[in-house]
C-alpha cells in the first residue's frame, strides 16, 4: 500500500510537472502571439501603403513617370546623380510640382516607416519583402537620388536612410 508519504511526495511531483508544462505552453503561447502581431502589423502597414491616400499617390508618380519612357533605360546602368536629375526634372515640370515633390517625400517617408517596423523586429521581414520588396526597390533606386538632394535643402536628413537598409541600396541601385 502506498503511505502518506508516497502520496504526497507522487502528487508534489505531478504539481512540479504540470507547473513546468503549464509554463512552457504558456511561453509557447507567448511567442506564437508575438510572431502574429509581428504579421498583422506587417499586412496593415501593407495594406495602407497599397490603399487610401498612398495608392492616389503612386498613381499619380506612375502618371509621371510613364510621361518619362523609363522602360528605354531597361539594362542600361544609368548613374544615380542622372536618376536623381531625370527626377528632378520631372518634378519641375509636372503640372503640380509642389505636389508631385510633397509625394515623393510622402512615398518615401512611408517606406522608411516601414523598413524602420521591420528593422525594430514589430513587423514580420517575410511578409514585407514577399508584399512591398520589389516595389520598394524600385522606388528606392528611382527616387533616393532625388530625395537625397532635398535632405538639405528642405531639412529632411535621414530620409530615406531605413528604406536604403532594407533594400540594400549600395547593391540594388
Amino acid at each position: 500500500m502506498w503511505s502518506i508519504r508516497r502520496v504526497t511526495e507522487v502528487t508534489t511531483i505531478l504539481a512540479n510537472v504540470t507547473v513546468v508544462v503549464s509554463l512552457s505552453i504558456a511561453v509557447m503561447s507567448y511567442l506564437q502571439q508575438i510572431k502574429q502581431t509581428k504579421r498583422d502589423t506587417a499586412v496593415s502597414m501593407v495594406t495602407a501603403f497599397n490603399s487610401g491616400d498612398m495608392l492616389g499617390i503612386q498613381r499619380r508618380l506612375s502618371i509621371e513617370f510613364a510621361k518619362l519612357k523609363l522602360g528605354q533605360l531597361q539594362g542600361v546602368a544609368v548613374k544615380r546623380d542622372t536618376i536623381g536629375a531625370i527626377v528632378g526634372n520631372m518634378v519641375a515640370t509636372s503640372a503640380e510640382p509642389a505636389e508631385t515633390q510633397q509625394d515623393i517625400i510622402t512615398l518615401v517617408s512611408n517606406l522608411d516607416d516601414i523598413a524602420v517596423c521591420v528593422a525594430a523586429e514589430t513587423c514580420d521581414r517575410s511578409v514585407v519583402e514577399a508584399s512591398l520588396g520589389e516595389t520598394a526597390s524600385r522606388y528606392a533606386c528611382l527616387l533616393l537620388p532625388y530625395t537625397a538632394g532635398l535632405e538639405q535643402e528642405l531639412l529632411l536628413e535621414g530620409l530615406g536612410d531605413s528604406l536604403r537598409q532594407f533594400i540594400d541600396y549600395e547593391s540594388n541601385c
